[in-house]
């Protein structure tokens, strides 16, 4: 059994301290997938260090934060839970 963890985030300065904690948790074939609300460079690199448990994905720009940036990572969920 294999989780996929969609988190949506907008520029929130928590980002870095919400992965550590969620690696942390993982285990082997889970992911997180972060979805942006449009282009977000800094989520974007720091996500890089979590790779490959975390994928990054610059989500449509809907300036209403969740259920698009949500279906949007369904999208490339690979875990057999959402």
């Amino acid at each position: 059994m294999t989780l996929s963890i969609i988190i949506p985030t907008c520029g929130r300065s928590s980002l870095k301290r919400t992965l550590d904690s969620l690696v942390a948790q993982l285990h082997a074939g889970d992911q997180a997938i972060i979805v942006c609300d449009g282009p977000q460079p800094k989520a974007h690199e720091m996500c890089r260090a979590y790779a490959p448990q975390v994928v990054f994905l610059n989500g449509p720009e809907t300036h209403c934060f969740g259920n698009a940036q949500r279906q949007y990572g369904i999208t490339v969920a690979t875990g057999d839970y959402l």
